[in-house]
C-alpha cells in the first residue's frame, strides 16, 4: 500500500496508508519465502518481522515495537477480523449480502472457474502447484489453511509482546525431540555474530536446553536472526528463525528439505514457536473417594445415625446436596421417603446385604 503524511497545519498530521493489495499472497497462495517464513507456513509471523530490501525493518516492525498500536491490532482482530473469519469458515452467519463462507463463494464462482480451466493455458501457472491441479483441491487448500492460520492467531495473538528497548532479557528454549547429543544456536544480526556451530545451549533437563542472548549483548528486537543445530558442519539444523524472548521452538520429526552439499546431505527441520512456561504442572486432581450407597453423613459406614438423617430429609428437616440425595435415595424411585430410612437402618443392623439399586454395607 501506499503511505501519505497529512498536513500538521490544514490536516490531523498523521501517516495515513491504502488501498491494500496482495492479500492473496496473505492466504498462502505463495511458495516463495520472505524474511525466513515460508508463505504457505500457517504457524509464523511475518509481517511484524518483516525487513526492507536492504535488510533494514519495515515500517510495520517499526509499529509492532508500540503499545499501541500492539493494542489496536489486538482490538481490531476481536472486533473486526476473527467474527470474518469465522464467516469464512462457515462457523457464523453474515449478515449482509457479500460477506460469504468460503463453501458460499466457491459455488458462486463455479461455473465462470470451470470457463477459466477451459479457456485459458494455467498448467504452468498455479502458484501452488503441490496443493493440487483443480479448483476443488485448490480451494480445499485454501480452507485449510485459513483454518490453520486461525488456530495460530486464537493462540498468539492476543499475546503479542511489544519490544521494551530497557528490557534486557532475551532467552530461548529448544525442546530437543530429535536426541541430538549436543544442542547449539548460530545467531547473526542485532548486535553481532557467532562463529559455526555457535553457542552451545544449556540443558535444564527434560529435553529443554536454553540460550540468554543477553550473555552475547543481544536484544530482543527482531534483528536477531539463528540456527539451532547438533554442532557439526554438515548435520541436523533448523531452518533460520526470528526468535523471541521467552519462546520455546519444537522441530518437526521429519525435516522439510535436504541439500546435497559436496560432502553430505543436510537436513532442515521447521519449528513450531510456543511460549515456554517455567511455572511447574499443576498437580492433578485426585478423583472424589467413593462413598457407600446410603451413607450420607460421610463417616464411611452406614450406621443409625444414616437411617436417621435420611428419615429427617423425608419430612422436610434436612436438605440434601445432588451428590447426597443419590446416596440416599436406596430405592431408587426418585424420591426421599421412609422406605429409603429403613432399608439403610436394616443395612446398619446387617439384617439386609442389599438395597433395591445396590449393594449395602454396614
Amino acid at each position: 500500500c501506499y503511505f501519505y503524511k497529512d498536513s500538521n497545519v490544514n490536516g490531523d498530521g498523521k501517516i495515513h496508508a491504502g488501498p491494500v493489495w496482495d492479500f492473496d499472497v496473505a492466504f498462502g497462495n505463495l511458495t516463495n519465502h520472505k524474511d525466513n517464513v515460508s508463505m504457505m507456513d500457517t504457524e509464523k509471523w511475518f509481517v511484524s518481522k518483516s525487513n526492507r530490501y536492504d535488510g533494514n525493518p519495515t515500517i510495520f516492525q517499526k509499529l509492532f515495537e508500540q503499545g499501541d498500536f500492539v493494542a489496536e491490532v489486538k482490538n481490531q482482530y476481536t472486533t473486526n477480523f476473527k467474527p470474518v473469519i469465522d464467516i469464512l469458515k462457515g462457523d457464523a452467519s453474515a449478515s449482509g449480502k457479500y460477506m460469504k463462507s468460503l463453501s458460499g463463494y466457491k459455488a458462486m464462482i463455479q461455473s465462470s472457474a470451470e470457463m477459466n480451466f477451459v479457456r485459458w493455458d494455467i498448467e504452468k501457472n498455479r502458484l501452488v502447484d503441490s496443493e493440487g491441479r483443480t479448483f476443488d483441491s485448490q480451494c480445499n487448500y485454501l480452507a485449510n489453511f485459513i483454518s490453520k492460520r486461525a488456530v495460530f492467531f486464537e493462540n498468539n495473538i492476543l499475546k503479542l509482546k511489544v519490544y521494551d528497548p530497557t528490557n534486557t532479557n532475551f532467552t530461548i528454549y529448544f525442546k530437543n525431540t530429535l536426541n541430538w547429543e549436543n544442542v547449539y544456536v548460530y545467531y547473526w544480526g542485532g548486535n553481532g555474530s557467532s562463529q559455526w556451530p555457535g553457542q552451545q545451549m544449556i540443558d535444564i533437563g527434560d529435553g529443554v536446553y536454553k540460550f540468554d542472548f543477553s550473555s552475547v549483548g543481544q536484544r530482543d528486537d527482531g534483528k536477531v536472526q539463528v540456527v539451532i543445530n547438533n554442532g557439526y558442519g554438515n548435520g541436523r539444523q533448523t531452518v533460520n528463525i526470528s526468535p523471541s524472548d521467552g519462546m520455546l521452538y519444537t522441530p518437526g520429526d521429519t525435516p522439510v528439505r535436504t541439500k546435497q552439499d559436496e560432502e553430505a546431505l543436510k537436513y532442515y527441520y521447521e519449528c513450531k514457536e510456543t511460549t515456554y512456561s517455567t511455572e511447574p504442572p499443576a498437580p492433578p486432581i485426585p478423583p472424589e473417594p467413593e462413598r457407600l450407597l446410603g451413607d450420607v453423613t460421610g463417616d464411611d459406614k452406614i450406621t443409625s445415625g444414616d437411617s436417621l438423617s435420611i428419615l429427617r430429609a423425608s419430612v422436610g428437616l434436612e436438605t440434601y446436596d445432588e451428590v447426597t440425595f443419590k446416596l440416599a435415595d436406596v430405592d431408587g424411585n426418585g424420591k426421599i421417603t421412609s422406605a429409603d430410612s429403613l432399608y439403610v437402618l436394616r443395612a446398619s443392623v446387617n439384617i439386609a446385604s442389599e438395597y433395591p439399586i445396590g449393594k449395602a454395607a454396614a
